[in-house]
């Protein structure tokens, strides 16, 4: 079977990292920490509310980001209430966050596709995407499909579980990372319902919560690594790519969860803690330019700027 050509001119494209990137949804700093049960207004990040923190950080994101011409949406907010309402208290219980909506689910070629989330704090996450892309659903060139979803307050051994953070497309190919929150039932889901795209497995070290956070693909033949973070090692087909290599502590910072704008621009979050200037100095070096946004709160909570967006369309890259 022939891969499925995104077509540029449908609601939603993604067909690569590196192509043009258009429009994103960006994340929201509202959250509940359902095992202390306080809300991110009343949580403390340095002198502010981890709130305000996040807040600051995406206005910062979303400033870079339409400044490279990109269109920027944002999610419905949702508070405790809604969940209560609408998914009970015992949901509650787990809390919520809407920091980071790549973990919801992804979109290849033209078709969204909602996984089913192996952290139960992040079951809820995905109400307040639904209307944009309920909206988006209207186009008839937009399929919308969900991974098999599990009961939603346990989730047997055996459901396929996928999270955004471990998808990386490179056109033809999609890289899958294994580990905490991708099981290789959600890999062979995506492999044997998306079988026209060569779908590659890559196994993460213990303690490497996402793929994004060991590898990233800046443009084709060029990419940042962790070697450590991979525990079956650099793909193949790599072999003869230009590799900058992260350390352990660099990617800590999560230098890797950084986002391709397209035409040879990165996007990076930073961290005060981490010296980056090296990385950035070997990226300028073959021709990336590089804007960076501090991103310290994000980052706390696990993700950084490639986590807190949602990329709805991009122009596949030729």
């Amino acid at each position: 079977m022939c891969m499925k050509k995104a077509d540029p001119q449908a609601s939603v494209c993604v067909a690569d990292e590196y192509g043009v990137l258009n429009e994103t949804i960006v994340g929201k700093g509202n959250g509940f920490c359902g095992r202390t049960s306080v809300d991110y207004e009343n949580m403390m990040f340095g002198d502010t509310s981890l709130k305000s923190s996040l807040d600051s950080e995406n206005n910062s994101l979303i400033s870079s980001l339409e400044s490279a011409g990109v269109k920027v949406l944002r999610p419905a907010s949702v508070t405790s209430d809604d969940i209560r309402i609408h998914y009970g208290q015992s949901c509650l219980d787990y809390g919520f966050d809407q920091s980071f909506p790549r973990n919801n689910g992804t979109i290849i070629a033209n078709d969204l596709i909602e996984f089913e989330q192996a952290s139960l704090r992040r079951k809820t996450d995905f109400s307040g995407l639904y209307q944009i892309f309920n909206d988006k659903s209207k186009d008839p060139n937009m399929c919308w499909y969900s991974t098999p979803h599990a009961p939603l307050l346990s989730i047997p051994d055996d459901y396929p579980l996928l999270n955004g953070n471990d998808i990386i497309f490179l056109n033809d190919r999609i890289l899958v990372g294994i580990g905490k929150y991708t099981n290789i039932y959600g890999y062979k889901w995506l492999r044997n319902t998306f079988s026209f795209h060569d779908v590659i497995a890559i196994e993460l070290a213990d303690g490497v919560k996402y793929l994004s956070h060991a590898l990233s693909v800046v443009r084709p033949g060029l990419a940042m690594i962790c070697r450590n973070a991979l525990k079956s090692g650099i793909p193949s087909f790599m072999k003869d790519w230009k590799i900058i290599d992260i350390s352990d502590k660099e990617r800590l910072s999560l230098v890797t969860d950084a986002l391709p704008l397209g035409d040879n621009r990165l996007l990076i979050g930073t961290v005060r803690n981490t010296d980056i200037s090296g990385i950035i100095k070997a990226l300028e070096s073959e021709g990336i330019s590089c804007i960076t946004v501090p991103f310290d709160a994000h980052v706390e909570l696990g993700g950084s700027v490639r986590g807190a967006t949602f990329v709805t369309h991009r122009t596949p890259f030729e």
